[in-house]
Formats: C-alpha cells, structure tokens, sequence
C-alpha cells in the first residue's frame, strides 16, 4: 500500500539539517528549556572542535564525518530532551514559515499563470 507523503518528505537532506540545527537555535534562546539541557549543544560543538575523538581518524577513513554524527546524535538528543510542547510548537512555527508566503498564500508546486508568445518572424 502506498503511503501518502508530506511536504517534509520531500525536503533535501541538507535542508532537514538546517531546520534541525533552527530547531536547536530556537530551544536554546527559549526560556522554557531547562539550563541542564541547554548545555548539551555547546559540550557537542566543543566536542567537534577538540582535538579528541571517540573514534579516532586512523581507525576509520572518514575523517571529520565521525564527529559530525555525534554532533548531529547530541542535537537529535537535546531535541528529544526538551518539553514536547515546546518543540512542537517550535515545529509548528516552522512549517508554517514554510507553507506561507508573506501574503499568507500557500506554497506549493503548480504556478498559475499567463504565457504569451510574440513571433517577430
């Protein structure tokens, strides 16, 4: 059975990264979010610039993409760490930022309109 996809669905991976790391942004200055919680995103981007690794880069090839997943692991962890309530509605803020244009239409992806062709020939 085929399953319906949302909009989300069809975001690039680059983009999702982006709203994730908006996401964190938004929970850091949000007064809601407990100071414990809000320490987890600075410790991870430390983490990214020590000189320290879990894995170290002559066991694995991957160089520097090691540490990127334990910073992306620590964001995705400080996101599910935080009052639900508050990141959804931070979420929910999100989407509409991206279903609205600025005249409160929607986005989508059929653009209604006019053509005309002038033949100089």
């Amino acid at each position: 059975m085929k399953q319906k996809r949302n909009a989300e669905d069809n975001r690039g991976t680059m983009q999702k990264l982006f709203d994730r790391l908006t996401l964190t942004w938004r929970l850091m200055i949000d007064s809601r979010v407990s100071i414990g919680h809000k320490i987890i995103p600075p410790l991870a981007l430390l983490y990214l610039i020590s000189p320290l690794d879990f894995i170290p880069d002559f066991l694995l090839p991957f160089g520097v993409m090691d540490d990127i997943g334990v910073v992306i692991l620590a964001l995705e962890f400080f996101i599910r760490m935080a009052p639900g309530e508050v990141v959804r509605e931070h979420l929910n803020q999100l989407k509409q930022r991206f279903t609205t244009d600025d005249d409160g239409f929607g986005t989508g992806d059929v653009v209604d309109g006019d053509y005309f062709y002038k033949d100089n020939n």
